[in-house]
């Protein structure tokens, strides 16, 4: 795998190397992930295809205390109707610990009798002193490892997981055991559930038990959501809630548009609505907050970019979501659409061209689709919103008691019109202010207001009106800092507020008590946002101090320097906590873009973009990227030479990692000429690796070596390390792609060396990946293994989408060679998705091994098993598929393989 100095990796295609048909591979075996236990004595396990049942007390702490000394009896009794129903069944009992029983069948169906008897033979059990004795099971069937009177293997640990979401007197069944069962044993399908520790989804099914109930809780599942949590609880909303949640579950409705005024609840309503339906969702359901949108067309990718799709390019945005979510059950939820209408087509056209994927909108106004059913969402209910100001004043005033003064706060609450915000605003003055007080002030400016605002609606007015009563009640530094704070999108950092808008901890503390400041979640610091609605009155404030201009100046100043300062950073050691503090930023970051383009600041918009190349290359922002680079560089006209160069080269590594050479070409032999007339051998040195990676790609691999042999030596003569080690890692790469193993892992070693010495932390993943390839090509199983596997784990901390892929097709080749086929399957279906929602495409060795790990698949599956695991593989999104690469290892030696029967070696 080829390199750029600015992070990108890219493949070359020269199609396959010298020997690539005689690669030996010999499988290793590895520990599963839990150890059985021995049989008991003259008992012999079954092997091959083995159906566990697991069981388990649900509560079993609790019902210890709750007995006493009467929890040993109920104990044994436990166990004695438990191991009567295997015993009938034919069960092999091979461990039992505590309260949980492991039984091994030969027989599917027996496994499931077997657990319906002892189901209800606990049901129809007597307890001491009323208690209830609830079991929870689950039964899977695999292939696992016997070995020493203990199984091992991946199916041990999946059915304890299973149980494990299930509920007391529930009965589980995995989908590899409901494929064996015959139809006169029901059950319901549950669908598919992520479990923890495994990284792929289960399926799952509930056995029907005649008699005995059969409606439980959700399953304890590991859900696929990225819902917001709220730090305080919903106040009222019963009513909506069951009528939005209703919309949802019905099946004619796809489109759902909560609408209403800002400050109404329309995000609240629908994130606890989604909430609500979360098992009906088996792909998971997904909150996408658009606030920080101002260009409607980066609605589907922001969505794409959330459900874990990437874009490829802005042509194609679009259609990799569509095709992503083609086969995909899952929720939407699209939060703050009302800026953004125009994006609504989009949206329409993903529901006609995803058909099982649903969406519930917010917006201040109806999107207008077809097929849209909306819903208005009222005001709180007297008594609700009377329970809501209580609730945020004793937050704000511990101990405060409505008493009295009842009258004045459900006075309040009506004049407010119910709105939440409004109520919530109001609530927290009640630090320095009775209600009474509160009233008496509320009134005045109400009536100021609604007398001077009929454009308005009614609704509207009284929010208003809340906000810039709270605005009038800051002192004069707060006003200033308040409106300033408008300017940054999607929150920003202490730090941020002080540099930008003057603003100190304490302003920011005092704004936050007051209910015009939210903390967000942040795992390093203090990160602080306003609600869209207070955003926008914050920056019509700015605009009225006549300070909106040059605060947006000043904040696309610091996020600028931001952008440089990372840029050095991402070549270091912390380079995943700066990643993930530009993701953090990367609202602003656009926001900056497009003031420097509003405000024809083309200097400041050419550096920014060219100095975010390593972000959007690293994190998958190809599309986005690029167009900003191209957008700045029409403008460039008289710009600094050396800015040029550097956003012509950015622009030229991102359109090369696209596969679109021919651009990419250009792009970076314009790039070489200024810097060659600029006597900049550092950007010289670049430059060449550049063109060299585009010669390789294109099929010339004598050119590539003639530019990369000329970067490398203008880099050693120069002592630049970095530029040394990228030409070290591209010839190693040529190398190769021509079968020249023994040079390609001298150049590699060379590479990593140089990595280590700098901390480039992308360097070494990228360095280890290439020696795993060699190693895999030269027939080094085991060592290829240690290689791609330490290569993973040093990709995983800086989310690099295309790193982890390369990973797992080199894992996938080597799980095809041990004969997991179903394994390398699901891997490669991985690989392939992760690839597609980046947008560059797999070339070179690691291309040929794909090809004969794919042939070894068609080879040992039939075609309907092949395209599951496939299909399951791409249902995974990075971190997942990473961590089922990682958990079990199959490389080894190069004689003696055991599957040349079967076509895998020569």
């Amino acid at each position: 795998m080829g390199r750029k100095d600015e992070g990108r990796a890219s493949m070359t295609e020269i199609g396959p190397p010298e020997g690539l048909g005689s690669r030996r591979l010999l499988p290793v075996r590895r520990p599963g992930f839990l150890s059985g236990h021995a049989a008991g004595p003259g008992r012999e396990l079954p092997s091959g295809d083995v159906t566990f049942l697991f069981t388990d007390i649900e509560g079993s702490t609790r019902l210890l205390r709750a007995l006493g000394a009467h929890y040993r009896e109920t104990l044994e009794t436990h166990r004695r109707v438990v191991r009567e129903a295997i015993e009938s069944c034919r069960g092999c009992e091979f461990g039992t610990e505590g309260d949980a029983f492991f039984v091994a069948f030969e027989n599917a169906e027996d496994a499931v009798l077997a657990a319906s008897a002892a189901q209800a033979g606990l049901a129809a059990q007597k307890w001491p002193d009323g208690a209830s004795v609830r079991v929870r099971m689950a039964v899977h069937t695999g292939r696992p490892e016997l070995a020493g009177g203990n199984y091992l293997g991946l199916d041990v640990h999946r059915v304890s997981r299973i149980c494990g979401a299930g509920h007391g007197g529930q009965v589980l069944v995995s989908r590899s055991t409901r494929e064996l069962i015959s139809e006169r044993l029901p059950v319901a399908d549950l669908g598919e559930h992520r479990l923890k520790d495994l990284p792929e989804p289960e399926w799952l099914f509930q056995l029907v038990i005649p008699g005995l109930p059969a409606e439980f809780p959700p399953l304890r599942s590991l859900n696929n959501t990225n819902l917001p949590t709220f730090a305080t609880p919903l106040v009222g909303r019963g009513r909506e809630l069951e009528q939005v949640v209703a919309l949802i579950c019905d099946d004619s409705v796809r489109l759902v548009t909560l609408t209403g005024p800002g400050g109404s609840g329309k995000t609240r309503l629908a994130v606890q609505a989604a909430l609500r339906t979360v098992e009906r969702y088996g792909n998971g359901v997904f909150f996408v907050g658009l606030a920080q949108l101002g260009d409607p067309a980066l609605v589907l990718p922001l969505v794409a970019e959330t459900v874990g799709v990437r874009e490829g390019s802005a042509v194609t945005a679009a259609d990799r979501l569509c095709e992503h979510l083609a086969d995909k059950r899952m929720l939407l939820v699209l939060d703050n659409f009302e800026h953004l209408l125009e994006a609504a087509p989009g949206v329409a056209d993903l529901l006609r061209r995803a058909p099982l994927v649903e969406v519930v909108a917010t917006s201040r106004e109806p999107l207008r689709l077809s097929g849209e059913h909306e819903f208005g969402v009222p005001p709180l209910a007297s008594v609700d919103a009377v329970a809501l100001f209580v609730e945020r004043a004793t937050a704000a005033r511990p101990g405060f008691e409505l008493g009295d003064c009842r009258p004045e706060v459900a006075e309040i609450c009506r004049r407010l019109d119910g709105l939440p915000l409004a109520v919530e605003l109001a609530a927290a003055r009640v630090k320095l202010l009775s209600p009474r007080a509160l009233l008496a002030r509320l009134e005045q400016r109400l009536d100021l207001l609604i007398g001077g605002a009929r454009d308005l609606p009614e609704r509207q007015r009284a929010l208003r009106a809340t906000i810039d009563w709270s605005h009038e009640l800051l002192d004069a530094g707060e006003q200033a800092a308040f409106a300033r704070l408008g300017v940054f999108a999607g929150g920003f950092t202490l730090n941020a507020a002080e540099t930008v808008a003057g603003a100190g901890l304490d302003t920011v503390s005092s704004l936050l008590d007051k209910s015009l400041l939210a903390r967000s979640a942040a795992d390093r610091e203090l990160r602080v946002s306003m609600l869209e609605t207070i955003r926008e009155y914050a920056l019509w404030q700015l605009e009225r101090r006549g300070e909106l201009a040059e605060l947006r100046r000043r904040h696309a100043g610091f996020f600028a320097e931001l952008a440089r300062e990372a840029e050095s950073a991402l070549r270091g050691p912390a380079q995943g906590d700066w990643l993930e503090q530009l993701e953090c930023e990367h609202a602003n970051l656009r926001a900056a873009l497009e003031w420097a383009r509003e405000a024809r600041e083309a200097r400041l918009e050419l550096e920014l973009s060219a100095s975010l190349l390593r972000f959007w290359l690293i994190r998958g922002h190809l599309a986005e990227g690029r167009a900003s680079l191209e957008r700045a560089l029409e403008r460039a006209e008289g710009q600094p030479e050396e800015l040029r160069a550097k956003a012509l080269r950015a622009a030229s590594v991102l359109a090369e990692t696209q596969g679109d050479l021919g651009p990419a070409r250009l792009l970076a032999e314009d790039s070489l000429a200024r810097y060659r007339a600029l006597g900049d051998v550092l950007g010289t040195v670049r430059a060449l690796s550049d063109l060299g990676a585009i010669a390789s790609g294109g099929g010339e691999p004598e050119r590539a070596r003639e530019l990369f042999e000329e970067s490398m030596e203008l880099a050693r003569r120069a002592g630049d390390r970095r530029g040394l080690a990228t030409a070290a890692s591209n010839l190693g790469d040529l190398a190769l792609q021509l079968g020249d193993h023994g040079a390609a892992e001298v150049r590699f070693r060379e590479s990593l060396a140089v990595d280590r010495e700098v901390g480039n932390a992308e360097g070494v993943a990228l360095s280890l990946q290439n020696l795993g390839f060699t190693a895999l090509a030269a027939g080094r199983g085991e060592d290829a293994a240690r290689l791609l596997r330490e290569s993973l784990l040093a990709y995983r901390p800086l989310e690099y989408g295309e790193g982890i892929a390369y990973c797992l097709v080199g894992i996938a080749a080597l799980a095809a060679a041990g004969g997991e086929a179903s394994r390398a399957a699901l891997l490669l279906g991985a690989a392939d998705a992760l690839l597609a929602r980046v947008g560059a495409p797999l070339r070179g060795v690691e291309l040929e091994f794909r090809h004969t790990a794919a042939e070894a698949t068609e080879r040992l599956l039939d075609g309907e098993e092949r395209a599951a695991c496939e299909a399951r593989g791409r249902s995974l999104d990075a971190e997942q598929a990473a961590t089922l690469a990682l958990d079990e290892g199959v490389a080894g030696d190069a004689r003696g393989c055991p599957h040349q029967d079967r076509g895998l070696c020569p």
